[in-house]
Parts: C-alpha cells; sequence; structure tokens
C-alpha cells in the first residue's frame, strides 16, 4: 500500500478548515454509500485515528457494557463510552458489512474478504472525495478529528476530557486541536445530531 499520503508534515490546522456541526451533519445526510456513511459517523463521534479505527477488533468491542478499547499510539489502550447511537452503528455495520470469519473473536470489523482490517488509503480517499464533492473542502482523516474536539469545546466540555477522548499524551497536544470559537456556545451537541440515526 502507498502510504505517502500519510507522510505529511505535522502542522497546525487552521480554524477555517474545521468543519462546523451544520456542514458535518450536511456531509452525512449526502453520503449514499450506507457503508462509507457509517464509518465516517464512528470515526468523527468516537474521534478516531484512522488507524485506531481500522484496527478494532470484536475483541475490542463490549456492547454489554457500552466500551471500545481502542489500541492507540503506542500499544496504548484507552477506553471509551459509546452510547446507543454508537452502538447501533456498529451493529449495523456488523450485520451488513462484515465479512465473517471462523475465529470472530479476534477479527477486524472492519474487514475484507481476505479477513485482513480496512486500509487507511481506502478512508482517506473516500473522506476527500465526499468532503470535495458535498462541501467543496479538502477534508482529512486528520481534520475530522480537529473538528469534533472543536465540537466538544464548543459544548464546555474540559480540555482533559477531550485528551482522553482523543488518546494524547499530553494537553499540550489537544490545545492544538481546540478551535474557541467567539459567540453563543452550542450546549445541546448530542441533541443537534439526533436526527442522524442511520
Amino acid at each position: 500500500m502507498d502510504t505517502s499520503i500519510f507522510k505529511i508534515k505535522q502542522r497546525n490546522i487552521e480554524k477555517g478548515e474545521i468543519l462546523t456541526q451544520r456542514e458535518v451533519i450536511f456531509l452525512f445526510e449526502n453520503i449514499k454509500n450506507y457503508k462509507h456513511r457509517i464509518i465516517l459517523k464512528i470515526l468523527y463521534f468516537l474521534g478516531l485515528r484512522v488507524s485506531e479505527l481500522c484496527t478494532i477488533k470484536f475483541s475490542d468491542l463490549d456492547l454489554h457494557n457500552n466500551l471500545v478499547y481502542i489500541n492507540g499510539k503506542g500499544s496504548k489502550i484507552r477506553i471509551l463510552y459509546i452510547d446507543k447511537y454508537i452502538k447501533e452503528l456498529f451493529q449495523l455495520y456488523i450485520k451488513s458489512f462484515h465479512f465473517k470469519c471462523v475465529n470472530q473473536s479476534n477479527i477486524f470489523i472492519f474487514n475484507n474478504k481476505n479477513g485482513s482490517h480496512i486500509s487507511r488509503n481506502t478512508i482517506y480517499k473516500f473522506i476527500v472525495k465526499y468532503s470535495k464533492l458535498y462541501l467543496n473542502k479538502h477534508i482529512t482523516p486528520h481534520i475530522l478529528r480537529h473538528t469534533l474536539a472543536s465540537h466538544l469545546i464548543e459544548n464546555n466540555m474540559t480540555i482533559e476530557e477531550i485528551r482522553e477522548i482523543l488518546g494524547h499524551h499530553s494537553i499540550e497536544t489537544t490545545e492544538l486541536y481546540v478551535h474557541k470559537n467567539e459567540g453563543k456556545l452550542h450546549r445541546k451537541f448530542n441533541k443537534i445530531f439526533d436526527k442522524l440515526l442511520v
């Protein structure tokens, strides 16, 4: 796989590159590919790195307790709570698109016919494709993570709470992700996205 597209010099994301909540809703509503739409929603709502989403296994998903174990940078595991909506997204994806294998417990959820996980390149390409098509913007998975962080801070979540969600080692890294918008804070974040249930 050509990974050159991921070797991008680290830089601060400009505020203008961050999607608004309305743009996120518009993007979700217009993606016709059901599989891609679910992947994009899970990636956004959990604030995952692409590599983290690709490598989620059945053994990492505890739907009974509404938890998902994320294998982050440096093999550091973080535990994220998944609400009813995100739980349904996982269930819908598994039911509709997962390729069944003999040993399900150790298999990637987002897999292909060969049992390997979906590639970062695949997800990168369709995010760029849809953002250009529907928003006329060049949005990458990295920018999508910045977008979630910005939306969470708009809704009064603390920097430390966001750091834990994103899996950053230092608070300074998280601060680079946060873009405070002046004006009225949106305190009904969850209600805004109720309409996005598949």
